[in-house]
């Protein structure tokens, strides 16, 4: 294979990982605010700093690639749907220490909107072709 060629599979490859990390992170989101594990202050606050450290990992990991030119367009797609999830994940982390209900509504908006973005880079030919 072309350098270029074998650089966009390994970039595809890894764009499937990040999106698998994006839905675990969704459902970690989703699990702090239906209170699912509901559990002492101190239970649900340590839940939530490892969701955000995973938000910022998944952050770093994707803004520290190579992308390949063909998929600079995509990238910023996913980055911007990355960033959106940490944005999140900080309302959460805010919310738990705070639950005041202004909060909620923010987190709920912006959970609708990175789902959307989110949605839009599954549906991506990069992404669901092998």
């Amino acid at each position: 294979l072309l350098p270029e060629v074998k650089a966009l599979g390994d970039y595809q490859q890894s764009m499937k990982s990040w999106i698998v990390q994006i839905n675990t992170l969704d459902g970690e989101i989703t699990s702090v605010m239906s209170g699912t594990n509901h559990g002492d202050l101190f239970s649900q606050s340590h839940q939530t700093q490892e969701m955000l450290q995973h938000a910022v990992d998944l952050v770093k990991e994707i803004d520290q690639v190579k992308v390949p030119a063909a998929a600079t367009g995509l990238h910023e797609q996913l980055y911007s749907t990355a960033i959106g999830y940490l944005e999140t994940a900080r309302l959460v982390m805010r919310w738990v220490g705070a639950p005041e209900a202004a909060t909620k509504d923010q987190i709920s908006q912006k959970l609708q909107q990175v789902r959307s973005m989110k949605s839009t880079l599954e549906k991506s030919q990069w992404i669901s072709q092998p």
